[in-house]
């Protein structure tokens, strides 16, 4: 309700003399995120193998994937900008051992955006304010050894560990050149609010949520001493930047109007 409302007021904005365009866009994604409990899980892990590793598993701290998004801009001496869309982050680590053996470890995330644009033009440039909303994140972690698993210990971490439906909410800056028919625009936000907390990685297969391991440790000492332990949580967030190209579909003309 308050994006919807404020997006109103952005578009109140705007003269209604603007030039506007139907905008297609596909870019690349990425984020630097920070996760203490995905530290405190590759430290223990780390801790726990350290006679046998040959290099320890590093922590989950960047993810990149592609985003395509829809949108309609408003160009004038003011520009104003709404866009809809979905985006999808991939990061991955191993820990290696000594026998050549390792676990593998995929970060997964993806979620809907809607965000909001209102700025400056200068001649063909853009420079402008960035509200983002992202829900329906949902992501993922897949967990797999390669080599014996005869263990039950090894066996039992291997699964696809999902959570589903937190959202966030980032502010930035986003700036852009036009080159008619395109639109190449750079962004960058930080959240400032991310759901989630009460969302952990589980996975959901029947023998896993029985022995009551279903959910990804944050802890892998309890997790081996199947002690109670706490789960790694959904609320991953952090810096986020996107360079897309846009295709301008206009509904007005936007060299007639600097042309008058």
């Amino acid at each position: 309700m308050r994006l919807t409302t404020i997006s109103l007021l952005f578009a109140i904005i705007v003269p209604v003399n603007a030039d506007n365009f139907v905008t297609l866009g596909l870019g690349f994604s990425g984020i630097f995120y920070k996760s203490h409990d995905f530290d405190q899980f590759a430290e223990t892990y780390n801790l726990f193998n350290r006679e046998y590793l040959a290099k320890p598993l590093q922590s989950f701290d960047n993810a990149f994937g592609l985003r395509w998004d829809v949108g309609f801009r408003g160009i004038s001496k003011l520009n104003f900008a709404i866009n809809t869309g979905y985006l999808r982050y991939v990061d991955s680590g191993s820990a290696v051992f000594g026998n050549g053996e390792r676990r593998d470890f995929k970060f997964n995330q993806d979620s809907f955006f809607i965000d909001t644009e209102l700025g400056y033009t200068y001649e063909r440039y853009l420079i402008n304010g960035v509200i983002a909303f992202y829900f329906n994140r949902n992501s993922s972690i897949e967990s797999s050894y390669a080599g014996d698993t005869s263990s039950q210990i090894t066996q039992s971490l291997s699964g696809t560990y999902k959570a589903l439906s937190s959202y966030a909410l980032d502010l930035g800056l986003s700036f852009g050149i036009i080159k008619e028919p395109f639109l190449i625009v750079a962004k960058i936000t930080y959240p400032v609010y991310t759901g989630g907390s009460e969302i952990f990685f589980r996975d959901q297969s029947p023998e896993k949520v029985q022995n009551e391991i279903d959910g990804f440790p944050r802890d892998y000492f309890a997790y081996v001493g199947k002690e109670p332990y706490p789960a790694v949580r959904a609320n991953i967030d952090g810096v986020k930047f996107t360079i897309s190209l846009n295709y301008m579909i206009p509904l007005k003309s936007y060299n007639s109007s600097n042309d008058e």
